[in-house]
């Protein structure tokens, strides 16, 4: 994730997001949250060098999305999403497998390549089971940003103070605004773990095996970290200084060594690309909705999916 990976990455999201739109029609409905499963799915299989020439986008985006969307689910939302797991999984160990025998011609300098043709000391490749993950550990969480566009197109249409600002704003202004965003509404509300060893933390006893949570979405309004946190105010990120454990959308600690998501410079830029392209190439009209949405959902996703109505793309 060199500065050179972030340059193509920003290319492939205004990429697709013009391309989704150009086939849209003069006034048709499109539910922003669903738009973006499509679109970073083709971001991401571009990135990795995975081919979706032949498949259908918006059932690979269900499926893959089905991952995200049911880990706290029960009964037939949960059984949907292990089964969507198994077919997405056979699909890349279909592509790795080809990689492998030569059926699929695949670029070396992608991830498809370099992870189907790893080989350990010995000189074996790489279990293709654990290839499979791999892979899918690189497209899911990319498609999973499609979450937080969802919130972003939620705070466009409740601050449209802030919003007006970024007509033109720089790269730095539009970061603002998408760490507000990421601050400001939940994505996980909270991280689910059990406790490994027994261990002491500020007078408080964590027993082996015990179901702990972190509140990210508290965390991310502590009034010891944040002045005004019930306000959204993305200047208040204009010369902040970040600490691991101040700011944890996507986990806290170092990425090297804490439970910090690697994958965090890829979602600032997608998201900030993605903003730039909502306010200054599309221009939309939002209709009646319901954009309310439940804390204790994971993820947290506005009723209606924030429905828009493009009117021109410029």
């Amino acid at each position: 994730m060199d500065n050179k990976a972030m340059d193509e990455i920003e290319s492939l999201t205004e990429r697709y997001w013009h391309e989704f739109f150009a086939d849209i029609n003069e006034f048709d409905t499109v539910e922003l949250y669903e738009a973006a499963k499509i679109v970073f799915l083709q971001v991401a299989c571009d990135w990795v060098g995975v081919s979706l020439e032949d498949e259908d986008l918006e059932t690979r985006a269900k499926q893959i999305s089905d991952l995200y969307e049911s880990p706290a689910e029960l009964g037939i939302q949960h059984w949907k999403g292990r089964k969507s797991r198994s077919l997405v999984e056979d699909w890349i160990q279909e592509l790795i497998e080809g990689v492998r025998n030569g059926e699929i011609e695949a670029d070396k300098d992608r991830a498809l390549y370099q992870f189907a043709m790893h080989k350990d000391l010995d000189g074996k490749l790489l279990d293709a089971q654990i290839a499979t993950v791999e892979i899918l550990n690189l497209i899911r969480p990319i498609n999973a940003i499609s979450v937080w566009v969802a919130m972003m197109g939620l705070a466009l249409h409740e601050h449209k103070e802030e919003a007006g600002k970024l007509k033109g704003a720089s790269l730095e202004q539009l970061e603002w605004f998408i760490q507000e965003v990421r601050r400001y509404y939940p994505f996980f509300p909270v991280a689910v773990a059990r406790v490994a060893l027994d261990f002491e933390w500020q007078g408080y006893e964590f027993k082996e095996a015990t179901l702990t949570l972190l509140d990210l979405y508290g965390t991310n309004r502590h009034p010891d970290d944040w002045s005004r946190p019930e306000e959204f105010s993305p200047e208040r990120f204009k010369g902040w200084q970040q600490t691991p454990f101040n700011f944890i959308p996507q986990g806290g600690g170092s990425y090297d060594f804490g439970h910090r998501c690697a994958g965090e410079f890829i979602t600032i830029v997608v998201m900030r690309t993605t903003l730039d392209f909502l306010v200054n190439h599309l221009e939309f009209e939002v209709p009646d909705q319901d954009f309310s949405f439940e804390y204790n959902d994971i993820p947290a996703v506005p009723n209606d999916k924030v429905k828009i109505k493009p009117t021109r793309l410029k």
